[in-house]
């Protein structure tokens, strides 16, 4: 068993926390222990359990982290917005009863995502009516999306206007 002063020379840590702090009970000071816990069980592991423990130790450490920031960023409803959006997209496709025939080539014009920050561009309205019309043959171009000459939008077969 390894003496407690090489533990605390391991985590360089001073012999007296607290008096190193000034007496001070700030957060490090409470973490401490734990930190010291921590390099106490680590010493008396195997070689490979020490690395699964690190790598679950590493993958809590990134899971609390991203979740503080989704918080801070405010990201949650940004992203539960932007599934509302795709769900308004497939309703209103759906309700226009199309049965687009196979090799038709459609233009969505003034459907949403235009403003969408997770989305910027029409490539998710586009892919979410190719999964709608569930037809491969089918060519779907979206407006402002695809860079299309006049020529090119009158041989369309459909032009679906939304938004």
């Amino acid at each position: 068993m390894m003496p407690l002063r090489w533990l605390h020379y391991s985590l360089r840590l001073p012999p007296s926390l607290p008096d190193f702090l000034g007496g001070a009970t700030a957060n490090r000071v409470q973490w401490a222990p734990i930190g010291t816990a921590v390099a106490a069980v680590a010493c008396k592991m195997s070689r490979p359990m020490f690395r699964a423990f690190a790598t679950l130790l590493v993958a809590c450490g990134l899971a609390v982290l991203t979740h503080w920031e989704n918080q801070r960023l405010d990201r949650v409803p940004a992203f539960l917005n932007s599934g509302q959006k795709a769900l308004r997209v497939i309703q209103a496709l759906r309700s226009l009863n199309l049965h687009p025939a196979p090799g038709s080539m459609i233009l969505l014009r003034g459907w949403p995502y235009r403003s969408d920050p997770f989305s910027s561009n029409g490539w998710n309205t586009a892919f979410i009516a190719s999964l709608v019309y569930n037809d491969h043959s089918l060519r779907i171009y979206h407006e402002g999306t695809n860079q299309l000459t006049q020529q090119e939008i009158a041989k369309m077969d459909y032009m679906i206007s939304g938004g």
